[in-house]
C-alpha cells in the first residue's frame, strides 16, 4: 500500500502543471514512443554529445516496477548522449528532451532486443513495451561537466586538506614535502642506488592505516597480531608489483617512484588518488585519507623476453662445455639435445600418442621429477599414494611444456635422449611449485617407448 502512495506521489509531481507545456504521444523511427508531460519552453534543449542526469521508473509490459531512482534517490547522472546504435536504441529520444522535462517513453522489447542482440527478458513479448516515466534534471556540455568536476575536486581537497594537516600535526611530522597531485609523504630512512622506474618491479613492506590510526592492511604479521589482522592462512611478505602500471592505488605508484631501495618513508595519501568516493570493502570508507609507512625493499629490472632468451641460451652452452658434451644439437627454438641411443622404431610426431619414460632436474642437478620409483626414492622426490610409470599424451596438443612438444617430435620409438630446455620453452617466468624456479633451465633424460 504505502509503495503505491510513493509511486502514485512520484506519478503526480511528473504530470503537467499550469503553464507548462504537454504534447501528444508521437512514434519516433525506430517504434519507440514518446510524451512530453510537462516541459518549460524556454528551457535548455540537449544537443547530441551533451550529458544527462534524471530520475526514472522503468515498468515492465505487466505494469510491475522493475526500476525506480525517485525512491532509491539515486538519479542517473551525467551520461553522454549518443547518436542511436540500433533501432530502438533510447539515445533516439534522449536527443529530444530539454532540461526540467518530465515525459514518458515507451521502448518496444522485441525490437530492442533484436538490434541489441540482448536476450530478452522473461516478460518481452513480441510487440510490448517497457514503459520509462522520467524526470530530466539536468544537461550539461562536457565544459561544463569537467568545470563541475574540477570545482568538486578543489573543494574535495581543501577538506582532505584539512585532515591531513591534523594528522601532520598530532604526529608531529617534519620534514613533509609534497607533490603537485596533492601526496604528502616523509622520508624516515633515504636508502640508495637509483629509484624505480616505470615498469620496474618493485618489492614493498608496507602498513596501511586511516587518518585516525586504525590500520587495515600490512605485510608484518607482527603489526597484523598487534592490531588483530593475523590470517594464518595468509603469507606475510612483501608484496611485489609492476610500478606504474596501475596494479595499485595511484598514491603508491607516484610515492614509491620517489624512493631508493631501502628506503622508508610514509606517505599521506589523499582519497582521489586511493580509492575514492567508492572506498575499498568495510574498512576504507569514502572519500578516506590513507596513511602508509613503507619500505622499499628492492627493485628489479622488467622482464625481457630476448634477454632472458640470450641468457638461457649461454648458460646451457656453458653447462654444455663444463660437461664436455660436444655431440649436442640445437633447433631454431633453442632447444638443445643429445641423442643417446636411436631408436629404429616410427617417428614421432604431432597428433600421435606417445609413451616416455622421464626424469626432470635443474642444472644444479637437483631432480624435480621423475617416472622411475628408484629414481624418486634415490633422490628424495617419492610419494607413496604416486604410480610411478611411463608418461603417455598427445603430441603436439599443448598437454606438455613446448620443449617436450617439440623435442620428443625429433625422436624415434625406442630412443633415449636428454633435452636442454630454455626457460621460455619451459615454465618461465611463473617457475612451477616449490621446485622449479622463475626462468629455469631444465634439463629431461628421456626415452621414447611407443608411438601410436
Amino acid at each position: 500500500m504505502l509503495r503505491r502512495i510513493i509511486l502514485g506521489t512520484i506519478l503526480t509531481g511528473l504530470i503537467g502543471s499550469v503553464g507548462m507545456a504537454q504534447t501528444a504521444k508521437k512514434t519516433l523511427p525506430s517504434g519507440i514512443k514518446m510524451q512530453i508531460l510537462k516541459r518549460n519552453p524556454t528551457a535548455r534543449k540537449m544537443k547530441l554529445k551533451d550529458f544527462l542526469s534524471f530520475h526514472f521508473i522503468m515498468t515492465a509490459p505487466d505494469g510491475q516496477v522493475i526500476g525506480n531512482t525517485f525512491e532509491s534517490n539515486k538519479p542517473i547522472e551525467n551520461i553522454p548522449v549518443q547518436p542511436p546504435k540500433y533501432k530502438g536504441d533510447i539515445n533516439e529520444a534522449f536527443l529530444l528532451v530539454a532540461e526540467g522535462d518530465s515525459l514518458v517513453i515507451e521502448s518496444p522489447v522485441d525490437t530492442v532486443a533484436k538490434y541489441s542482440k540482448a536476450k530478452m527478458p522473461p516478460f518481452a513479448k513480441p510487440g510490448t513495451y517497457i514503459t520509462y516515466r522520467m524526470k530530466i534534471l539536468k544537461i550539461r556540455s562536457q565544459a561544463e561537466l569537467l568545470a563541475l568536476e574540477k570545482q568538486k575536486t578543489a573543494a574535495r581537497l581543501a577538506k582532505e586538506k584539512v585532515v591531513i594537516d591534523k594528522y601532520i600535526k598530532d604526529h608531529q611530522l617534519t620534514n613533509v614535502q609534497v607533490t603537485g597531485s596533492g601526496l604528502h609523504y616523509v622520508i624516515h630512512q633515504p636508502g640508495t642506488g637509483n629509484k624505480p622506474k616505470p615498469g620496474e618491479t618493485v618489492k614493498v613492506n608496507y602498513t596501511g592505516k586511516l587518518s585516525n590510526d586504525k590500520v587495515f592492511d600490512t605485510s608484518l604479521e607482527g603489526v597484523a597480531k598487534v592490531h588483530g589482522l593475523f590470517n594464518p592462512g595468509r603469507p606475510y611478505r612483501p608484496i611485489e608489483f609492476p610500478l606504474g602500471r596501475r596494479r595499485v592505488i595511484s598514491g603508491w605508484d607516484e610515492g614509491l617512484a620517489l624512493l631508493r631501495p631501502g628506503a622508508k618513508a610514509t606517505l599521506i595519501v589523499p582519497s582521489f588518488l586511493a580509492y575514492g568516493p567508492q572506498g575499498a570493502g568495510k574498512d576504507i570508507p569514502p572519500n578516506a585519507v590513507l596513511v602508509f609507512d613503507v619500505e622499499l625493499v628492492g627493485v628489479k629490472k622488467p622482464f625481457d623476453p630476448a634477454k632472458q632468451k640470450l641468457k638461457d641460451q649461454t648458460t646451457i652452452a656453458q653447462y654444455l662445455a663444463n660437461k664436455r658434451i660436444t655431440n649436442a644439437k640445437k633447433t631454431a627454438s633453442g632447444l638443445h639435445y643429445v641423442i643417446k641411443k636411436q631408436g629404429t622404431g616410427p617417428q614421432a610426431m604431432a597428433g600421435k600418442t606417445v609413451i616416455v619414460h622421464y626424469t626432470g632436474k635443474l642444472l644444479n642437478g637437483k631432480v624435480f621429477d621423475t617416472s622411475f620409483e628408484s629414481v624418486a626414492r634415490q633422490f628424495g622426490k617419492y610419494r607413496p599414494g604416486r604410480q610411478y610409470k611411463p608418461y603417455q599424451f598427445p603430441l603436439g596438443k599443448g598437454r606438455v611444456i613446448k620443449g617436450w612438444d617439440e623435442g620428443i617430435a625429433l625422436l624415434k620409438m625406442g630412443t633415449k635422449a636428454t633435452l636442454y630446455i630454455p626457460s621460455d620453452l619451459a615454465y618461465g617466468r611463473r617457475g612451477a611449485g616449490k621446485d622449479i624456479p622463475p626462468n629455469s633451465v631444465l634439463i629431461f633424460d628421456v626415452e621414447l617407448l611407443e608411438v601410436k
